[in-house]
């Protein structure tokens, strides 16, 4: 698994990772990017530059996104 910085995929910049165990059964599920202080640094700024983005589409435009969010989100819920 990746961490979606920017619109993109990425690795933690240290490349670590951390194991998820099913609690049940220890199996390892997945791993996930132990993010350091830099990566959440560029989440911050990209999340900054998409908020400005966001606000230049009127509610409208907004509204039309969030229901195609809410649809794959419902569509998705089970593998989520």
């Amino acid at each position: 698994m990746k961490m979606l910085i920017n619109g993109n995929s990425v690795e933690a910049e240290t490349k670590e990772v951390i194991e998820v165990t099913n609690p049940y059964t220890g199996e390892v599920l997945d791993t996930v990017p132990a993010a350091a202080k830099a990566d959440v640094d560029r989440a911050i700024t990209g999340a900054e530059k998409g908020q400005k983005s966001w606000y230049r589409n009127n509610v409208r435009e907004r509204a039309v996104i969030m229901r195609k969010y809410l649809t794959l989100l419902k569509r998705d819920r089970d593998e989520l």
